[in-house]
């Protein structure tokens, strides 16, 4: 049964499934789960994770992540934002630990992508210039202020840290005195498709903007490339 749109929350139903309360929304993200398929409690005479026997007082569940039918010794639970539940939901505990550092992706460094962070791109023109990138709201494209070209998350095809010693290169102000207890500069190289082309860019952190948040958000885009390509 849906609830009426969430006026704080546009495009956002609550729904209630016989399977938990879950918030649907009009525009799939990248990282949606799909649900997957219940075995079938009449096929499961015993538990799929220990393989202890179901009787009228070990009882069956299913873990909403993986669907399999497991005991209560093996099921536990924990959140599962992915597939939209709004509570933490009941899944096997080799899913648990999984659906844990899923959710510390969504509520810290998913965020961070969407606000998104200013950064000196190799291809630019003007070598001076910033630009904003940022996570579109269906988190599918790379967004970059200017009129530059969206990179397309699917199509990113590999990423390499650079890293120098110091506050040399991109990630120095001039006139700014160098320190000894200077951290490495991180910048990203990514490999990635966009016209049926192979291209190459790499993104050094800002200067004149906030260096830390541009160096939080390449840590948090390298989490979310290896969420996407991670076995589901």
């Amino acid at each position: 049964m849906a609830q009426p749109e969430d006026p704080e929350q546009p495009g956002k139903i609550l729904q209630h499934t016989r399977r938990g309360l879950k918030m649907v929304t009009e525009e799939k993200s990248l990282f949606d789960l799909n649900e997957p398929i219940w075995h079938a409690d009449e096929k499961s005479p015993i538990c799929d994770r220990c393989s202890a026997p179901f009787s009228f007082t070990r009882r069956r569940h299913h873990c909403r992540r993986c669907g399999l039918v497991v005991c209560t010794d093996c099921s536990d639970k924990a959140p599962l934002t992915r597939m939209g539940y709004v509570d933490p939901t009941l899944v096997c505990n080799t899913c648990a630990p999984t659906c844990r550092s899923e959710e510390e992706f969504f509520q810290n460094h998913l965020k961070q992508l969407v606000a998104g962070a200013y950064f000196h791109l190799s291809d630019s023109p003007d070598p001076g210039v910033e630009y904003l990138c940022k996570l579109s709201p269906d988190h599918n494209q790379i967004i970059i202020s200017d009129g530059h070209l969206p990179i397309n998350m699917k199509q990113i095809l590999e990423v390499k840290t650079l890293s120098t010693e110091g506050d040399g290169g991109a990630g120095h102000e001039p006139g700014r005195k160098r320190s000894s207890s200077s951290t490495k500069n991180i910048s990203l190289e990514l490999l990635y498709k966009s016209g049926g082309l192979e291209q190459k860019m790499t993104l050094s952190p800002s200067v004149s903007h906030s260096r830390k948040a541009s160096v939080e958000w390449l840590r948090s885009l390298k989490k979310a490339l290896i969420l996407l390509h991670s076995q589901k």
